[in-house]
């Protein structure tokens, strides 16, 4: 009797939550869908500290909205982004059990389920 593993729709399954830690690390910019809201980038220090910040339109600045805290997880098939302390309204709603939909060095992909599904997606900033 033999196992046979079929490959994963995402990358990110199957990886250790150390190795995810090491990944999330750094500056990542929010994939708008309305260009009526304004930029946004997430910070992940190794800490577990996670900043969300207003990136000011035309410069390089940017303005902290909230800073919380995140934890990777994993089971056997799907790996966690745990984000708590995000405390200013309507930003609170950002705390929870995401799943890791795709994490690498250049593509972020969160999911939860929050009333509906609601699904972030960030690229990696140099």
């Amino acid at each position: 009797v033999g196992f046979v593993f079929y490959a994963c729709e995402s990358t990110t399954a199957l990886r250790s939550a150390s190795k995810l830690r090491l990944l999330i690390q750094g500056e990542w910019e929010m994939i708008l869908i309305n260009p009526n809201v304004p930029a946004e980038k997430w910070i992940f220090e190794a800490s577990g500290k996670v900043y969300r910040m207003e990136m000011i339109h035309d410069t390089t600045r940017s303005d902290t909205i909230d800073v919380g805290n995140y934890q990777i997880s994993t089971t056997l098939s799907t790996p966690y982004l745990t984000i708590s302390d995000f405390s200013k309204r309507p930003l609170d709603f950002m705390n929870g059990k995401w799943t890791l939909v795709e994490l690498d060095d250049k593509i972020m992909v969160i999911a939860i389920k929050q009333g509906g599904l609601v699904q972030k997606e960030f690229t990696k900033m140099p």
